[in-house]
């Protein structure tokens, strides 16, 4: 359902908050429809539960993560070593075969389209093998750059040894990056705004 918002043109916080009130409005319907039409007092009292029952269902579908309505980067420094990365760019470091550096390519195929066609996104493969890059260069569509790590033991000891991570650098500033549970709708709305 929060891509559903997405593609309307909401935020990403937006889209997480809208379907929960959603839920919750569906809720008191049932609960109002429910009053309605039972006649018995403990029935009444029963049919409360059907206030956030839409809304629980829906949080266990969709849970919330410790990123979602939290931007919490870590700044790190720019050093030599990192001079791939690109001035006023999200770049996203990730590895072969990692499932969710593989499933962040959707939301990233959103965000592109969000911040538009005149800014990058790069992906960059920490890996040696030219092979790695084809599935990241296939299912980014040709949105965004993919490009083998120059170098990986860097990029990785800024990631945290964990991936994906993403990385933004703006002119003269300090990098800030995220880990995947870090990188969530506020986040994404943080780049958005940055990039725009």
């Amino acid at each position: 359902m929060e891509n559903f918002f997405l593609n309307l043109g909401f935020g990403w916080t937006s889209s997480k908050i809208i379907p929960f009130v959603l839920m919750v409005l569906f809720g008191i319907t049932l609960y109002l429809i429910a009053l309605k039409f039972s006649k018995e007092k403990w029935m009444r009292i029963l049919s409360m539960v059907l206030i956030l029952l839409p809304a629980l269902t829906y949080l266990v579908i969709n849970p919330i993560y410790e990123g979602d309505f939290a931007n919490n980067y870590r700044i790190e420094k720019q050093t030599d070593s990192l001079s791939e990365l690109e001035n006023n760019r999200l770049t996203v470091l990730v590895l072969p075969g990692c499932p969710y550096c593989e499933e962040a390519l959707e939301q990233l195929k959103i965000l592109k389209s969000h911040i538009g066609s005149d800014q990058e996104i790069d992906i960059i493969v920490c890996t040696v093998l030219k092979n790695d890059l084809k599935y990241y260069k296939d299912h980014s569509e040709g949105k965004m750059n993919v490009r083998i790590a120059k170098n990986s033991s860097a990029l990785s000891e800024i990631a945290g040894h964990q991936f994906p991570a993403f990385v933004y650098k703006g002119k003269g500033e300090k990098l800030r990056v995220w880990s995947n549970a870090q990188f969530g709708p506020s986040a994404k709305d943080w780049i958005e705004e940055k990039m725009q």
